[in-house]
């Protein structure tokens, strides 16, 4: 079970939201997702957070794209610690398609600093002691390198890139891929 949460907050601005839509978009068309498959789920955050996909809402790749390409930029603040609290709380929960006997994976895509850096801390905590992996991708000058280290899980769950052009990398790409289908990053 796959979560994708997404900054959308000012900083990230309109064109490079379109480039991790895009991103979101080639992902899906590369995973095997069905109901019994791998199931996808998408939350966008700044100072809202806005259910995107719950992990059981499609299993149609047309549906699911299309669902991704309305995904709108909203900008705001970095919310990143109650983006990680939702994802724990309300979408990898049974209610919403979460599968206990199949591994949890959640992707931070983020480009700055959260607002509440000890919230975020926490919450990435709450998780990684359920056993859920945790890959913290920060993008740009402003992602702080303790703070995707705290997110992340492992350190080498931590990926730093330097734009939002180079989530089209085809190692990140791989990377992702491998962990998204075996568990494993």
């Amino acid at each position: 079970d796959v979560v994708f949460l997404v900054d959308s907050s000012g900083s990230v601005k309109s064109r490079n939201f379109e480039k991790v839509r895009s991103f979101l978009v080639y992902f899906v068309q590369k995973l095997d997702i069905g109901e019994s498959k791998i199931r996808l789920s998408v939350v966008r955050f700044s100072s809202v957070l806005t259910k995107i996909l719950w992990l059981d809402e499609s299993f149609d790749k047309t549906e699911i794209t299309n669902t991704i390409k309305a995904m709108r930029y909203n900008g705001g603040g970095t919310k990143t610690g109650e983006a990680l609290g939702f994802a724990n709380q309300n979408v990898l929960n049974a209610a919403n398609g979460d599968r206990e006997e199949v591994p949890d994976l959640v992707f931070v895509i983020t480009d700055g600093k959260s607002k509440v850096p000890h919230q975020t801390q926490s919450e990435a905590k709450l998780l990684h002691d359920k056993g859920v992996d945790v890959v913290a991708i920060g993008v740009g000058k402003g992602v702080e390198d303790t703070e995707l280290l705290n997110i992340a899980s492992d350190k080498d769950f931590a990926l730093k890139i330097d734009n939002f052009d180079q989530l089209k990398n085809e190692t990140l790409h791989k990377r992702i891929f491998t962990a998204a289908c075996t568990g494993m990053f």
